[in-house]
């Protein structure tokens, strides 16, 4: 049938003669006649939908089973299914996705014709065909799925209701639905609705405000007159919804609600109006058949063939869940429309949505001032003695001496005032504010109470009396204290939490065996690594020493220059003393130096240098790469041999926390300038540098510890210069290495040429070491040795021009024998 057809039209219908000649045409007319007269009747009073069953049933989870029914399509067409049709997997429906992970499928039947029971054309045949025609069409259906949903049904209260938006902003919509067309002296319905756009992150507080047309009564009440919505934290699209009703007047004249929007107490105008109209007729039915008849002609020539049976929900293994039919719409015959109109008009009218309560500042709140009757008269109260109902009164009076009644206004009520009446206190405890005392008194209170004791956090029967039985167990009267005490003989103490070594519980495992008595596993680190937890520790290596100190209760282990192996395990600290503008002869003493090294077996070693500011002496280049390999040492230090030896060649002072000493000597040395004086004793103890060549006009210096102090030494330098014949000011500078848990490894002695001999004691241990060195024999060996420090190469030159470096001169105490060449200066 095609949608012209569909259209309203003038029907035709064949008209019989005798003689008359009837082709393929005019028996193809009779039935569309009758086929199109009954659609139309079908679409305009029946409508569209399913007649009665054709339900669905799921079939071992993937198949499904449509039972026999009837139904009218949208172009009035009957579809009918006979027996049931059973489909054993619902993927082979047309209209199933290829590929499809779950979700909702829609169940459609719709119209279908096919052509059956094959015949030869005995007339007209087209040559080259075979001449066989179809002698019959079977009207059937087809059964598909989509996954379009249904369109919309009719809906009665979208033709009658008209609904606007009259406030939106980005938190809340609010809508307002009014009746299109009402009749004077209806009662209409006016629906508010407020729709979170965003989840309130704070309060949301809505209130509207209504204003009716001039002759419409409100018939519900709020206080206020606002109708409160409160959406404080409600989800992102929430909607809540408040009715109210309104009488419209009895004259055909409309209007238009408004009214405006109040969020949090802010006020904003409303957006739209609502328009009414108020018509003298029944023109709300006649609106409701006209609008339903236009929407059913529109329909003519809509496309939409198809009947939707019902939603079906498909998980993503291709297995029916759930089966819903509330999608389909209906066909009522006139016998069902008469039983539903029946039962409906049995039902008690529809009233108002009445509050539940009426109560003072609740949402329909009775005001009854200035009315009189029931609402406005006296409340009953109810009133017990002793939990016994009296009669229900209006009125109470309160006699009896001392009780006074009073009126309060200001908080809207009658104060009572019972003279002599204290406060009863919440409990009665013994000691509290209202104890109660039960001597000499007998019933209940005055009864033994019952006490609840637990065995091992077992609550026992609670009794009035406690038996304590047992050997060593003894209850005893303490009238004093009010109680009865019960000592256990032989009961354990309270456990302490530890048992440490001196603590209040300590465990004495002397002459016992066992896993308490075994030595206890020591935690050692190295270098901050922890090694394996033994209970033994072994201290191995040269100079370490453990002794028992029963007295301590301990173990000393002394560790003398560190360890077995290359590295030297002696703790240095150094710093450096400058004696300026010292005179030929003269003896200078430094103030007091602290070597800040926590032991008493410290040893001192100097050396000396010529400063190059005073001119003469070491160079300043050698000066100051020299001391590069103590400068980054610091004030103390462990020290390798290595780095030892580099500490051995440094001249000047180091970076040390003892800083460098400047020793001045008297400006005013006296008439006949400086006087060499007696330096009996002083010795120096090592010499460092060019110095090292024992030149007459290096210095003597030594240090010597200060009296009762085992840190605290003193340098002491004596010029010699005046041998020479020098008379020239210079500055001297002594560097002082201090050196702790060093190891005494003997002496050795040195012979010279002379009738004297002298050795140099190497022993650090103890402070100082004051060897003479008179008649020192130096051999040539020594002296190439000594000659190290002139032979620094430099890197990078200082840039101050480079001061004469005197060389020294070792004199030899032997002639060179004939041919030899001359020793070398």
């Amino acid at each position: 049938m095609t949608n012209s057809q569909l259209q309203l039209q003038q029907f035709e219908r064949n008209h019989y003669f005798y003689g008359k000649l009837l082709t393929v045409r005019d028996f193809q007319l009779e039935q569309s006649y009758m086929n199109e007269k009954r659609n139309l009747l079908n679409r305009f009073v029946h409508g569209t939908g399913v007649i009665g069953g054709l339900h669905l049933a799921p079939i071992d989870g993937t198949g499904i089973r449509l039972t026999p029914g009837t139904a009218i399509d949208a172009n009035g067409r009957e579809i009918v299914v006979a027996a049931n049709v059973d489909i054993a997997d619902i993927s082979k429906l047309a209209g199933y996705p290829p590929v499809y992970g779950g979700g909702v499928l829609y169940a459609t039947l719709s119209y279908d014709e096919t052509a059956r029971e094959p015949v030869p054309a005995v007339a007209n045949a087209i040559p080259g065909q075979d001449g066989i025609e179809t002698n019959k069409i079977r009207e059937t259906f087809r059964f598909a799925l989509t996954t379009e949903a249904p369109a919309a049904s009719v809906n009665l209260d979208a033709v009658y209701r008209k609904a606007v938006t009259i406030f939106e902003n980005d938190q809340i919509i609010v809508n307002r639905s009014v009746p299109r067309v009402v009749n004077p002296g209806d009662i209409i319905e006016v629906v508010l609705s407020v729709t979170t756009k965003l989840a309130p992150s704070g309060m949301l507080q809505v209130d509207i405000v209504e204003s009716l047309p001039s002759l419409f009564t409100q018939l519900s009440s709020w206080k206020d007159n606002k109708i409160p919505f409160v959406m404080t934290g409600l989800p992102m699209n929430t909607t809540r919804t408040q009715r109210y009703y309104a009488r419209a007047g009895e004259l055909p004249a409309g209007g238009a609600i408004g009214g405006n929007v109040f969020i949090n107490s802010v006020l904003f105008n409303s957006q739209h109006e609502s328009e009414l109209a108020v018509v003298a007729d029944r023109s709300v039915i006649r609106l409701l058949a006209e609008q339903y008849f236009d929407k059913q002609l529109g329909n003519g020539g809509s496309s939409e063939e198809t009947i939707v049976l019902a939603a079906l929900t498909i998980s993503n293994k291709g297995l029916i869940t759930e089966i819903d039919e509330s999608v389909r719409p209906f066909v009522y015959n006139n016998e069902l429309l008469f039983q539903l109109l029946l039962s409906e008009k049995q039902r008690p009218p529809v009233l108002p949505t009445h509050a539940a309560t009426h109560r003072s500042g609740g949402p329909d709140e009775l005001n009854v001032s200035n009315l009189s009757g029931t609402l406005a008269d006296p409340q009953k109260v109810a009133v017990q003695d002793e939990g016994t109902s009296l009669t229900v009164r209006t009125k109470i009076n309160f006699v009896g001496a001392g009780v006074t009644a009073s009126d309060d206004t200001v908080n809207n009520r009658t104060n009572v005032t019972i003279a002599g009446m204290t406060s009863h206190a919440a409990s009665h405890q013994d000691g509290g504010a209202d104890k109660i005392n039960v001597n000499n008194l007998s019933g209940t209170l005055a009864d033994p109470q019952k006490v609840t004791v637990q065995e091992e956090g077992v609550a026992l029967t609670p009794r009035t009396k406690i038996n304590f039985v047992g050997p060593g167990v003894t209850a005893t009267d303490d009238p004093t204290n009010s109680r009865i005490n019960v000592s256990i003989s032989g009961a354990s103490l309270s456990h302490a939490a530890t048992h440490q070594d001196g603590g209040a519980d300590e465990l004495n495992v002397n002459n016992l065996s066992g896993v308490l008595a075994d030595p206890q596993k020591v935690l050692v680190q190295d270098e901050g690594n922890a090694l394996t937890a033994r209970p033994k520790i072994n201290f191995t290596g040269a100079g370490v020493i453990a002794t028992d100190d029963p007295t301590n209760n301990r173990i000393n282990v002394t560790i003398a220059g560190g360890g077995s192996g290359g590295g030297s395990g002696a703790i240095i600290s150094f710093g450096s003393v400058t004696f300026q503008g010292v005179a030929p002869g003269q003896m200078l003493t430094s103030p007091a130096i602290s070597h800040q090294l926590l032991s008493n077996n410290v040893g001192i070693v100097l050396g000396v240098a010529q400063s190059f500011l005073s001119g003469g002496g070491i160079e300043s280049s050698q000066l100051v790469q020299s001391s590069e390999g103590i400068d980054k040492l610091g004030s103390v230090e462990k020290l390798d041999a290595a780095e030892s030896f580099s500490a051995s060649l440094s001249t000047g002072g180091g970076t040390g926390t003892t800083p460098p000493i400047i020793v001045q000597p008297d400006p005013d040395p006296g008439p006949g300038g400086p006087v060499p004086p007696s330096f009996p004793g002083l010795f120096p103890l090592m010499q460092m540098g060019n110095v090292a060549e024992l030149e007459p006009e290096s210095p003597l210096v030594v240090a010597s510890y200060r009296t009762n102090s085992s840190s605290s030494f003193s340098i002491t330098l004596q010029d010699r210069r005046f041998v020479s014949g020098l008379n020239e000011s210079v500055d001297w500078i002594v560097t002082w290495w201090a050196f702790a848990g060093t190891v005494q490894t003997g002496g050795i002695v040195v012979q010279g040429g002379g009738t004297g001999s002298g050795g140099i004691d190497t022993s650090l241990v103890g402070g100082v070491s004051s060897a003479r060195l008179t008649d020192l024999k130096v051999s040539e060996e020594t002296v190439a040795d000594n000659k190290l420090a002139d032979e620094i190469k430099l890197t990078e030159p200082a840039p101050e021009t480079t001061k004469r470096v005197r060389k020294p001169v070792v004199k030899e105490t032997t002639q060179p024998a004939p041919g030899d060449p001359p020793a070398e200066s």
